[in-house]
């Protein structure tokens, strides 16, 4: 664990002195060739960092047209850091070389090293998705999707997770075959996460559509602690000429738990708005959020102040909303909330400014939306992200941190029930926490660890008003991070997170 970097910002929060989000390292590689750049950054939660790069860019091919051959591409570098003190230590700089002759597009780690993912073009000039698997920074094995004539395969990137491995969408890209277009989510472990064929698939309902559909986009994916999957994106009606844009849930049997969809269209029918939902996130009751637009003024124009991120319940329904802001939003990532509350950043699609929001249960807070001029890639982490972009001639990484919760207050007993920070944090092994509620109610107030498994009940009773303080006793855990969370009468009031060294 990260026992120096945390032992910092806990002292620091627990005295109030960070009050914001920071930039806690940066850290810049110079270039080797005239162009470079960041395409694809992985991080797990004991601080390994996994950035994969083009070089001697553009990151995809160039071709004579006339003379049916390629001109240039691109080579991949990965560069392999760690920051588990507190600061960053490169631990290698690789280039693999013309590994993928249409572009380097993600890196993921595994379990037992890394998978590089791209696009690479055969000798007719198809594209096809090259997955190669890394043990000790050395290829162990291969696999290329899109050999077949009739086939055409392509990545448009990683997608990563703080707390899992990351995936990656693939999609087919028609051939002569047939003009209908299967959909595949890949983990980096080149499972297969999700599988869309047009002719075995029955996710889509007969009110949309009895046809196998031409395209079957999935703009953006995540999946929760119980593998449940959920997707939005964009489907091509069998006719071609109709277009609806959906958000779904599918349990770990890619069964549809529900499934919304609406009209994508420049002259939707009456009473309809046109709608896109192209970024998803799951929530920790079962619901999600996800980054839509909504044509108000029905006039086609992404760029109006019509972008929301809106919440829905476990059951697919609209019950909440942040915005608007005037573009789509080019990633939308958790950053923490097993338990409640639930945590995310997003940007917006044609600016700097990356913005923090939290899910409390009941409404969106925004929390901070700062502007970084040097980030081009962002992978989540845990109250927090890594990025990297270019500057300077070289490429440049920092992370950025914040935290979560309010400092301990010693207020009077508040209006409404609150949760304080736990005292003393760091602890070994013993830390008392604290919590106020005005009237008599229902209590729970558990631990759990960054998995989302439940550690300890502490409290499952009812108790009256007031300020109580309840003990927890960490001998036999191991140290890190720990998250306890106050329940009143069933619903979430707050969750804060702890720092066990021992």
């Amino acid at each position: 664990m990260r026992k120096v970097l945390f032992f910092l910002f806990m002292l620091l929060s627990a005295a109030g002195l960070i009050c914001a989000p920071y930039v806690l390292w940066e850290f810049s590689v110079p270039f080797e060739t005239e162009s470079e750049g960041p395409v694809s950054l992985d991080v797990t939660l004991d601080g390994d960092i996994i950035a994969a790069c083009y070089t001697n860019g553009p990151n995809e091919f160039v071709w004579d047209s006339g003379g049916d051959s390629l001109i240039s591409s691109p080579d991949t570098k990965v560069i392999r850091m760690n920051y588990e003190t507190g600061s960053p230590e490169i631990l290698e700089v690789i280039d693999y070389g013309n590994l993928f002759n249409n572009g380097i597009k993600g890196a993921g780690f595994t379990d037992n090293g890394f998978t590089l993912s791209g696009n690479k073009v055969d000798d007719y000039f198809r594209d096809g998705v090259l997955f190669i698997n890394f043990e000790n920074s050395y290829i162990d094995t291969t696999e290329y999707i899109g050999k077949t004539y009739d086939q055409s395969y392509y990545t448009g990137g990683t997608k990563p997770f703080y707390d899992r491995h990351s995936a990656s969408l693939v999609r087919h890209s028609g051939g002569a075959k047939s003009s209908y277009s299967e959909t595949f989510i890949i983990g980096s472990e080149r499972n297969i996460i999700f599988s869309y064929d047009p002719y075995s698939d029955d996710i889509i309902p007969d009110s949309v559509s009895t046809l196998p559909l031409i395209n079957f986009g999935i703009s953006d994916f995540d999946i929760d602690a119980e593998n449940n999957l959920y997707i939005c994106g964009i489907i091509e009606l069998s006719d071609g000429s109709d277009f609806r844009t959906y958000y779904m849930k599918l349990d770990q049997s890619r069964n549809v738990v529900w499934a919304k969809f609406y009209y994508y269209s420049a002259y939707p029918p009456a009473p309809h708005y046109t709608y896109l939902f192209h970024r998803i996130a799951f929530t920790s009751d079962g619901g999600c959020i996800l980054g839509a637009w909504v044509d108000e003024d029905r006039d086609f124009d992404f760029t109006d102040y019509e972008n929301y991120i809106v919440k829905c319940d476990n059951e697919g329904n609209f019950t909440n909303s942040i915005g608007p802001y005037n573009s789509f939003f080019s990633f939308l990532y958790r950053t923490g909330g097993i338990p409640a509350p639930d945590s995310f950043i997003f940007r917006r699609l044609w600016d700097n400014n990356i913005t923090g929001i939290t899910w409390n249960g009941i409404n969106f807070e925004e929390n901070w939306a700062e502007s970084f001029e040097y980030s081009s890639i962002v992978a989540p982490m845990l109250s927090g992200f890594v990025s990297a972009g270019v500057k300077d001639n070289s490429l440049y990484f920092f992370e950025y941190s914040y935290r979560m919760g309010n400092i301990e207050d010693s207020s009077p007993l508040p209006d409404s029930a609150a949760l304080y920070q736990n005292y003393p944090n760091p602890f070994n092994p013993v830390t008392e926490i604290s919590f106020s509620i005005p009237e008599t109610s229902a209590v729970n107030l558990s631990v759990f660890d960054t998995t989302g498994r439940l550690v300890r009940t502490l409290v499952n009773e009812k108790r009256t008003y007031g300020r109580h303080t309840i003990s927890f006793d960490g001998s036999g855990l191991n140290s890190g991070i720990y998250f306890y969370r106050l329940q009143t009468d069933g619903r979430t009031i707050d969750a804060k997170r702890m720092l066990l060294i021992k």
